[in-house]
């Protein structure tokens, strides 16, 4: 029996909101309020909270242009040599061999395309 996954954001939660605050505002104009202030002030949390997800898809982007999967890649500023195995819109997938001498293991790492567009690579 497949278990059942929780939504993290339910699409009625989203548009209750939006209409609440459509509703909101067309309130204040009516009453003579610069909405525009309002709008100018709710604009900037907005701007920060979209600002990460922007970064990690135009960051998907960029490396999407530069490499290919499979490409053998080494990141000097974590020190860390390994195969692309995705590249992804929020994040590229590596497979670096781990372990000492003898004792090898290929494990996926993970790292958001936005710290993937900020460090040096060499390939």
């Amino acid at each position: 029996m497949a278990a059942r996954v929780k939504r993290r954001f339910s699409r009625t939660g989203l548009v209750t909101t939006v209409v609440a605050v459509a509703v909101g505002l067309t309130i204040l104009k009516v009453a003579g309020v610069n909405i525009g202030a309002i709008l100018a002030v709710l604009a900037l949390p907005l701007a920060f909270a979209v600002r990460p997800p922007v970064c990690d898809l135009l960051g998907g982007i960029q490396l999407a242009l530069q490499f290919n999967v499979g490409d053998e890649i080494r990141l000097l500023d974590i020190d860390r040599a390994g195969t692309i195995r995705d590249i992804g819109w929020q994040s590229v997938t590596l497979e670096v061999i781990v372990g000492l001498p003898g004792t090898f293991a290929h494990k996926g790492l993970i790292v958001p395309n936005s710290r993937m567009v900020e460090m040096v690579v060499e390939r």
